[in-house]
């Protein structure tokens, strides 16, 4: 099966489609960032934080840059599961479920479980504390306590379980994005992973 991946349509915004999980290309997705990230010696710029450093100002590391880029992709795909899901077609929603929990390492909710516990880890702002104190895992944790909710009722093929699921997810994922500083999952921008700006990148960058 193709990969989940963002399908431009001619004459139109770029529209999300449901393709496939084998395969999740890991690319680079942020053309637009501000040269000054890419230049040897330059220091990253300070940005305004949320989430788990809320009020602070803190420097976005490249590796925080590359989690987002993985993310971009997963949060495309998790919306257009919600999409099916909220078509009420129980075929479709099976379908769509086993595609999203593809048993390939690359599959949307396996990249969710790994970069999404990655960039919750660079978050940490002493060294001295342990991963699991760390307030963005503790909401990557009941994240994906609500994601693991999820699959269980989209494979019951019942469409008003999984409705409901979904929706309980969704505010589980939400409090997640707000501690890594990403837009809630409703954001327009994750209309089209191949060209947004999810961090505090300047007006001029999106």
């Amino acid at each position: 099966p193709a990969p989940w991946r963002t399908t431009p349509t001619a004459g139109t915004s770029a529209a999300p489609l449901i393709t496939g999980a084998n395969s999740l290309p890991r690319r680079a997705l942020f053309a637009l960032l501000p040269a000054a990230l890419a230049m040897p010696g330059v220091p990253a710029p300070a940005y305004a934080s949320g989430g788990a450093t809320a009020g602070k100002t803190t420097s976005i590391p490249r590796a925080k840059v590359r989690y987002y880029g993985r993310m971009s992709q997963v949060l495309n795909a998790y919306r257009e599961l919600g999409k099916v899901i909220a078509s009420g077609d129980a075929a479709a929603i099976k379908k769509a479920g086993k595609a999203f929990w593809s048993s390939s390492e690359e599959a949307p909710a396996e990249e969710l479980k790994s970069a999404g516990y990655l960039l919750a880890v660079a978050f940490k702002i002493d060294s001295k504390i342990p991963p699991d104190k760390i307030p963005a895992v503790k909401d990557y944790k009941k994240m994906m306590g609500g994601v693991e909710k999820l699959k269980a009722a989209v494979s019951s093929g019942k469409a008003a379980d999984a409705a409901k699921a979904y929706a309980a997810s969704t505010d589980f994922l939400n409090l997640y994005l707000d501690a890594v500083e990403l837009p809630a999952i409703g954001d327009s921008r994750y209309d089209n992973p191949d060209t947004a700006c999810f961090f505090q990148c300047g007006e001029e960058a999106r």
